[in-house]
């Protein structure tokens, strides 16, 4: 149960930036606390108040309730991310928040969220933020930007006006976008996500007659298989899918069940690093195949067709008919058998890239298998928000070139970025020549980005820390956004602004958003028959920010044999182009909305290991036949020039790059990698056929994090079959106890420990920007990385085992192991890093003076040293982040894993405090409460009932370079892999 602040208004600051020329970085933090010091009085209640005027100021000797310094405060809110709706829990210190966490209250992801929502609390802080509406280029005040808005419209002289926004999850949201349409004749409302599985939401609608959000049970599959859906990295909901994928993949004893997942796919996802049987094949294949799959476990398993399908139309794809099956007839023959055992244990999935034909089967298989109840939770499932197509998308932009529209409202999109024909940094684009024609043009959001450049008005939106909202997270749960602090500069959340357009066209509504989102909730969502006051009932949901409900099932679901057939009948043959290249989502940036966010530009690509760019990525094979290696420029077609990476596992043929990059707007995201769309023949088109790929003879340095992907058979990261395992258990393995010239370390009380199950870890890096944002782990830049100076304290290494075209791969966090004898110790001439009577290898930063011994000497190689300054670096808004518990270190300093020791001594002044001893679990480290798939377990050694104690002593277990004799303090347990068979791989 966590603390919640029920009741609270957020920290209230005063206007900045309204009218005066910001600093040059935002809000610094001595600004930050001075206007802290002489903030409004926090409003208090029951009902959570509003809080007063802010341009009411008192002294900080008025003592402020809401804060307690150096006591925590923590907020229940949530995080929107496309289709997806994420519960968080926000730590604040002293009225800044530094922190975001899972909310524990939420049944579905237990205390998990996506790492996304903990790096943009940079989002918040991050000092390009619009201060101030813009007109015409200059500062106005909100008045004059609502009445020129209000203007625009009434002179609309029967034009229509375009309202673009993201997807609509929240339905007080809804409830207000229906009035402004009410209130605005001609308003074409439209929501725009460009990293949507579009193909994949046309085919429900095809075939079903709707869309919903899908709901699969992970935990429930015995067998999963995935056309090129990274459902572990990028596509849908990840963090529900690895905390339930994760869960039957780590048994304790030999023996017991664990699924199996095949991957199909062109290039190498993170999904694809954990399947148990991968088939690099074409993407362009990938329809084919799924049909002919579909066609074998019909035959073989049987089950009825959708009504108005014929068996016959699937002949065509008989598997050994199929030229590109026949490479992996043996491994298609093993998964058409365990897709007919699992029956309605298996689940089968799509990826956004994969051709409408292989989503079509999928819907079949799990009709055939009986999966819908089981592992794929059609009732549960709730409707997809409206969405437009790209080619709604492309209408639109050919409507505004017609001069269709009198006024443009842009809110929270980006459309001059991710739209095909519409990016130029000249500002010479398809984009551009369409808005012009459009006298009004309205920007609503966060940062200056590229569709702001070309509006006429731009108005500051809060950043979602800032904001009410609430959403329909899950059929059975409700969630609230409430704001952690007030409004930093003078912006307005995005419904704020369209109620006071509302006002100035004559309208009578709330007041607030925050008003609406509270009524609505009186109104709809409270029992009409609860005998709880309104107030006690919203207080408890803002504390817990979820409401659990009783869903109403959703209707069943008749897949329509007609659509079907002619979705198989339009099945299209493997592209015959030299190349196909894949357009991914990409896992740190998304679809580019985080490109001005350092932590996420500068953690590492979970499968290259490439921070802060986007290199190509082609297989081993078509780079050996090219002639080039990693970091040199190739051209396709008529694009910018792309590094290439070769990567192991990429199909022959196949080219990948992520969207994302190539921004040409943000002091971070500008010319930072290259702009995907710019291959597409259009927008959001995914599959594009490359003729040919011509290197162009010029070479960059990739700013890569690992330099050495082989273990080169030493016992670094271990990967075992189930066969492996029950033999290696059953014969046992003894620990050889080393001799030693140290003097031995006798842990009276708490020794602490960790276990890290590498079965379960699907290599997110998560952990590491828990990690990042929790220490205060500085941002070093691209050329800094490319030198090797990267600081995180965690990473997550990649290794490759067996061949290039076909690799085995496992993820290993790797941070300081804490050892009882550890040679970083010994070696420093100063006594800076020193063994704790708990068993933590310490740092004293201020004895350090940078001789860098105990980094030579470290064989695990996890110690940072600060060779710049990074910190004086970071711009003041943004140190405003900063965790106040964590020394910030200066240059010259070395800097590794604590443990976070700051968490332990809190939880140690707790237990004090309640008269008792630390319980396991009191303690939980910001790497373990990152990872979604709880691969990470913290906590003492010596007590032989905590969950880390149990695992060191697992069957599985080693300790990484243990033949050093270094005793770490972090037993790893054996990846393991499932596949068909006898199991040798």
């Amino acid at each position: 149960m966590h603390k919640g602040n029920e009741g609270k208004s957020p920290v209230k600051l005063p206007i900045l930036g309204s009218t005066a020329a910001p600093p040059d970085d935002g809000v610094s933090r001595r600004r930050f606390l001075a206007l802290f010091g002489a903030s409004a009085a926090v409003a208090t209640g029951a009902g959570c108040k509003m809080a007063k005027s802010r341009s009411t100021v008192v002294p900080y000797t008025k003592k402020q309730e809401e804060v307690v310094p150096g006591i925590a405060d923590y907020y229940a809110s949530t995080f929107q991310e496309g289709e997806q709706v994420y519960p968080v829990l926000v730590k604040a210190r002293e009225g800044r928040p530094i922190l975001v966490e899972g909310n524990d209250e939420h049944p579905l992801y237990q205390g998990k969220t996506h790492f996304h929502a903990m790096a943009d609390l940079l989002g918040l802080y991050d000092p390009d933020r619009i201060r101030s509406p813009m007109l015409n280029g200059r500062s106005c005040a909100w008045k004059e930007a609502i009445a020129e808005l209000g203007r625009g419209l009434k002179s609309a002289g029967g034009k229509q006006v375009l309202l673009m926004t993201p997807a609509v999850l929240s339905p007080t949201r809804q409830a207000l976008l229906t009035k402004v349409a009410q209130a605005i004749p001609g308003l074409r409302h439209v929501s725009w996500e460009p990293a949507a599985d579009h193909v994949g939401r046309q085919v429900q609608k095809q075939l079903y007659g709707d869309i919903r959000r899908p709901r699969y049970a992970f935990d429930k599959a015995k067998v999963i298989v995935s056309f090129a859906a990274d459902f572990l990295g990028t596509d849908g909901d990840t963090v529900s899918a690895s905390r339930q994928f994760a869960a039957p993949r780590r048994p304790k004893e030999p023996g017991e069940e664990m699924s199996r997942l095949y991957a199909l796919e062109g290039g190498l996802s993170l999904t694809g690093t954990k399947a148990d049987v991968r088939m690099a094949v074409r993407p362009s294949s990938l329809g084919r195949l799924a049909l002919g799959i579909a066609r074998a476990v019909h035959q073989k398993k049987g089950g009825a067709l959708p009504a108005g399908m014929d068996a016959a139309m699937l002949d065509a794809y008989a598997l050994d008919r199929l030229p590109e099956a026949k490479p992996i007839a043996a491994k298609l023959d093993a998964l058409v058998s365990d897709l007919c055992a699992a029956g309605d244990k298996a689940l089968v999935l799509a990826g956004p890239s994969a051709p409408a034909e292989a989503h079509a089967a999928c819907h079949l298989l799990h009709q055939l298998l009986g999966a819908h109840g089981s592992t794929v939770l059609d009732k549960e499932a709730l409707p997809a928000a409206p969405l437009a197509s790209p080619d709604e998308l492309k209408t639109i932009v050919d409507d505004l070139a017609a001069g269709k529209f009198a006024v443009a409202m842009f809110w929270d999109v980006n459309p001059a970025y991710d739209g095909v024909g519409m990016a130029a940094a000249d500002g010479k684009s398809a984009w551009n020549t369409a808005l012009s024609k459009t006298s009004l043009r309205v920007r609503m959001g966060l940062l200056p980005d590229e569709t702001a450049a070309g509006c006429n008005l731009v108005l500051p939106a809060n950043h979602w820390l800032e904001s009410w909202n609430d959403f329909d997270t899950t059929a059975d749960t409700l969630t609230l956004q409430q704001p952690v602090v007030e409004p930093l500069y003078d912006s307005l959340a995005g419904e704020d602004i369209l109620l006071r357009l509302l006002v100035e066209l004559g309208h009578n509504v709330a007041r607030s958003f925050h008003e609406l989102v509270q009524g609505r909730w009186e109104n709809e969502v409270q029992p009409k028959d609860s005998p709880i006051p309104f107030a006690q009932f919203w207080n408890a949901c803002l504390h817990d920010g979820v409401l659990r409900r009783n869903p109403t099932a959703m209707p069943a679901r008749t897949l329509d044999g007609k659509a079907l057939t002619a979705l198989v009948a339009g099945a299209s043959n493997p592209k015959s182009a030299a190349f196909e290249l894949v357009l991914t989502t990409d896992a740190r940036l998304y679809d580019g909305r985080y490109a001005n966010n350092g932590w996420l530009q500068e953690m590492p690509d979970p499968v290259t290991k490439i921070a802060w760019l986007n290199p190509l990525g082609i297989s081993m094979a078509d780079a050996d036949r090219l002639g080039v290696k990693n970091g040199d420029l190739v051209r396709i077609g008529n694009g910018p020039a792309v590094p290439i990476i070769a990567q192991p596992g990429q199909a022959e043929g196949v080219l990948a790059l992520s969207i994302g990059h190539g921004r040409w707007q943000g002091s971070v995201a500008s010319a930072i990698g290259t702009r995907a769309w710019d291959f597409a023949g259009k927008t959001g088109e995914r599959l594009i056929a490359v003729a040919a790929v011509q290197p162009t003879g010029g070479h960059i340095e990739l700013p890569a994090t690992q330099g050495h992907d082989m273990q080169a058979g030493r016992d670094i990261a271990r990967r075992w079959t189930l066969a492996d395992y029950a033999r290696k258990a059953e014969r046992g393995e003894t620990h050889e106890e080393l001799p030693t010239l140290y003097e031995p370390h006798e842990h009276k009380g708490a020794r602490w420990g960790m276990a890290i199950d590498l079965s379960a870890c699907v290599g997110c890096g998560a952990c590491v920007i828990g990690c990042q944002s929790e220490n205060n782990v500085p941002v070093v830049g691209p050329e800094q990385v490319a030198k090797g100076r990267a600081m995180h304290w965690i990473r997550v290494d990649r290794y490759y085992d067996g061949e290039a075209a076909d690799p085995q791969v496992v993820h290993e966090p790797m941070l300081c192991q804490h050892c009882d004898d550890a040679p970083c110790e010994t070696v420093c001439p100063v006594n800076a890093t020193t063994h704790a009577a708990d068993g933590i290898n310490q740092m004293a930063y201020n004895r350090c003076v940078g001789t860098r011994y105990c980094a030579n000497n470290c064989p695990y190689k996890v110690r940072r040293f600060n060779f710049l300054d990074f910190t004086s670096e970071t711009p003041e808004s943004l140190q405003l982040a900063f965790n106040p518990e964590v020394t910030v270190r200066p240059r010259g300093v070395m800097e590794k894993c604590t443990f976070c020791v700051q968490r332990i001594r809190n939880a140690e002044q707790v237990a004090k405090r309640e008269s008792r001893g630390l319980r396991d679990r009191d303690v939980v480290t910001a790497c373990q409460s990152a990872c979604p798939a709880s691969a990470i377990v913290f906590g003492d050694l010596n007590d032989p009932k905590s969950e880390a104690s149990k695992l060191s002593r697992s069957n599985r277990g080693y300790r990484v370079l243990e033949e050093l004799g270094t005793k770490p303090a972090i037993t790893y347990l054996a990846s393991l892999r499932n596949p068909p068979g006898r199991g040798t791989r």
